[in-house]
């Protein structure tokens, strides 16, 4: 009797590895932008934030197209990181390749008259630390979104009113 031993080896794809999906919900009465990892689910953003522009869309469409384009960039390998800039004269979220990179696809436009580091900690609810001071004009924010989604980023929460909403203030 011959016995054959054969090795089967299995090379893991990131798919595989980590089943990522943002989608569109209502998260305390309010359309979210929501993700989902093998870690559970977490708001991106909730669609009643002052730091967002207005829109000729309804804030449940532009949950909807907004949860499509992060699905896009992330399958894609483009959503490395979150930052601010500007397309067609107007003040946006994008996706960069690097810290420090440029404005390589549009998640969603800020309200004309925010301070586009301000507003970007905001809508995702977080505080991204500073090495020195600030100048809000040329100062871009960069937020790691592995980083991001593994909750590495201190929370924006009102440390006086924990229940307070970000787009509050």
């Amino acid at each position: 009797m011959l016995l054959t031993l054969a090795t089967v080896s299995t090379i893991a794809r990131p798919s595989d590895v980590q089943e990522v999906a943002f989608f569109c919900r209502i998260s305390d009465d309010v359309p979210a932008t929501m993700v989902r990892t093998p870690q559970g689910e977490l708001v991106i953003i909730h669609w009643n934030s002052d730091q967002l522009n207005e829109s000729e869309f309804t804030v449940e469409e532009l949950c909807e197209q907004v949860s499509q384009r992060f699905q896009t960039y992330y399958d894609t390998g483009e959503l490395n990181y979150i930052t601010t800039g500007r397309m067609n004269r107007q003040l946006v979220a994008c996706v960069a390749e690097r810290e420090g990179g440029a404005c390589k696809g549009l998640l969603f436009t800020l309200n004309s008259k925010s301070k586009p580091r301000l507003a970007l900690q905001r809508v995702l609810r977080i505080r991204v630390p500073t090495e020195g001071p600030i100048n809000e004009t040329t100062g871009r924010v960069y937020v790691n979104f592995e980083e991001y989604l593994s909750g590495q980023y201190s929370s924006w929460l009102n440390p006086f009113n924990p229940l307070e909403s970000p787009g509050s203030y």
